[in-house]
């Protein structure tokens, strides 16, 4: 590139952390409402292309690592203001900024685990739509997750978030029956209702009572 200064503070400002709620609340949506990416984000990709010749604007893998990330800052924003304890996400932020998931499959990890007070929130986020294909990626990782959390924690109430764009009944349904033999519970939820409710808590007891009204 003939100005090299302009590429490198373009990334720079790409990776920059969001620190507002709100901001976090619109880069999330744009992202599940696109076919891979928001247009700002799609741009940076697009500009990473051609620096590395490598091709980004259409990796799914990348799409929902860059879910998980956001997430992660929407959180992060919440213990900051002490309405959780503690965020852990299993993903991390490679070259650029770019956003790696965290392993999936039956054997991987959770997405993300939220800690409030005796409270561990497992997060399993999705930007897939369709239901057999939510089926296929989720159905029975999502739960062994969520077992694999309680058992190593039995001190503590574990309950599942499920986060996905869309929510099949027959989907979660499945989810939770595959969760009979243990003590946790699945909560599942459209990404976008759970973002706008969880703005406007304001201590962790409102956040843990949100949570307790999903459970029977």
């Amino acid at each position: 590139s003939d100005n090299p200064n302009i590429l490198i503070e373009n990334i720079s400002i790409q990776t920059q952390p969001i620190q507002n709620i709100s901001d976090i609340q619109k880069q999330i949506i744009n992202h599940i409402k696109s076919r891979y990416f928001s247009e700002d984000y799609l741009q940076f990709l697009q500009l990473l292309e051609k620096i590395y010749n490598k091709e980004l604007s259409k990796n799914k893998n990348l799409r929902g690592g860059r879910l998980e990330y956001l997430l992660f800052l929407l959180f992060t924003i919440l213990e900051n203001n002490s309405i959780v304890d503690d965020v852990i996400w299993n993903g991390k932020v490679g070259k650029c900024g770019l956003p790696t998931p965290a392993p999936g499959g039956v054997k991987g990890s959770p997405d993300l685990l939220i800690y409030l007070d005796d409270i561990i929130l497992v997060i399993e986020c999705t930007t897939i739509k369709p239901k057999s294909s939510q089926w296929s990626s989720e159905g029975s990782s999502v739960p062994d997750h969520i077992k694999i959390v309680e058992k190593d924690n039995k001190s503590k109430k574990v309950i599942g978030l499920y986060l996905a764009p869309i929510i099949h009944k027959r989907v979660s349904d499945a989810m939770i029956s595959n969760l009979s033999d243990s003590k946790s519970e699945l909560i599942n939820l459209d990404i976008e209702s759970f973002i706008q409710s969880i703005s406007s808590l304001k201590s962790k007891k409102e956040m843990i009572l949100y949570l307790l009204g999903y459970l029977k």
